[in-house]
């Protein structure tokens, strides 16, 4: 590779464009492992703070929380994050599917007991949501915080290291 130096990064080859990352063409391949992983870490975080928000009643989507949370195309990770250690507190069985659903969980087969996504639709009627064919009316049970008032994720922890 004449022309190229331990710093440089090569162009993708499709394309032909160099390849720059939101840090800067320098970073190595372990410096943007970190990077991603602070990233995925205040992503996390910022889902954790927003299902924490969800009142009693109401419910959002994967998609509506990652867009919250300034990645509209994380829905999954949403589920990631809620998958993970988290505050009994947290009212997780808030979060459903785009469909209105519950989505199912995996490895329920191992599970003793009834399934997660039961339980969670438990929790959810519980609090008043009503689920007609398996599904939530979402116009009417979804969360809408711009409703609530004040700006949301000012109220966040949006730091940028």
């Amino acid at each position: 590779m004449a022309g190229m130096n331990r710093k440089s990064i090569p162009a993708n080859p499709r394309t032909g464009r160099l390849r720059i990352t939101p840090e800067g063409p320098g970073l190595t391949a372990g410096k943007r492992a970190r990077a991603s992983a602070q990233e995925m870490a205040r992503f996390r975080r910022r889902v954790l703070q927003l299902v924490a928000r969800i009142p009693k009643g109401r419910v959002a989507t994967y998609g509506q929380i990652a867009a919250l949370a300034g990645h509209p195309r994380r829905a999954r990770h949403v589920g990631q994050a809620l998958g993970g250690p988290h505050p009994r507190t947290l009212p997780w069985h808030r979060v459903i599917n785009a469909q209105g659903r519950v989505s199912p969980r995996a490895g329920e087969a191992t599970q003793k007991g009834p399934p997660p996504e039961r339980r969670q639709q438990r929790l959810l009627e519980a609090e008043g949501v009503i689920f007609n064919n398996g599904a939530v009316d979402l116009e009417h049970y979804r969360w809408r915080p711009e409703e609530e008032g004040g700006s949301l994720l000012s109220d966040l922890e949006l730091d940028s290291s």
